[in-house]
């Protein structure tokens, strides 16, 4: 499946880094120029800018980071798209093709969860997908998820 494909591939990914900052050369591009060494961390002060210190990362900036973000909330987001594709099958069951529009996609997860749906129901509907996102740190997680 593309979840567990993409999944493990940004976990080798990650783990490849070791204790290295993922930003632009190793040099951690935080406003205070030190890396806290946790992506979590940056993860949470970029959703929860309010609950942020002053210098905290403010930006999806660091390719590291978004390895462990596709790790960390791929499922949840698919599962949540899933529930929404569910509650819309009476209507959308018999589309005679997806096409689907993604702006800031992201790690994909709408896509992951149309795949999902279509093998739980057993569909061979054909879909297009374009996704685009202007941060081009996420190019080799599309480029995984192209070469699925």
């Amino acid at each position: 499946m593309l979840l567990d494909n993409t999944v493990q591939f940004c976990d080798e990914m990650y783990s490849s880094y070791r204790d290295h900052c993922g930003c632009n050369e190793g040099i951690c591009n935080r406003p205070s120029g030190i890396c806290s060494g946790n992506c979590y961390t940056c993860l949470y002060h970029i959703h929860f800018p309010d609950r942020a210190p002053v210098n905290a990362k403010n930006d999806y900036d660091c390719v590291k980071m978004l390895y462990h973000y596709v790790c960390q909330y791929s499922y949840l987001y698919s599962k949540e798209l899933l529930c929404a594709f569910e509650h819309e099958w009476s209507f959308i069951k018999d589309f005679p093709y997806y096409h689907v529009l993604s702006l800031g996609c992201g790690g994909c997860a709408d896509l992951m969860a149309l795949e999902i749906l279509r093998q739980k129901h057993n569909r061979v509907t054909p879909v297009s997908y374009i996704g685009f996102d202007k941060n081009k740190l996420w190019s080799p997680i599309h480029d995984s998820i192209g070469n699925y």
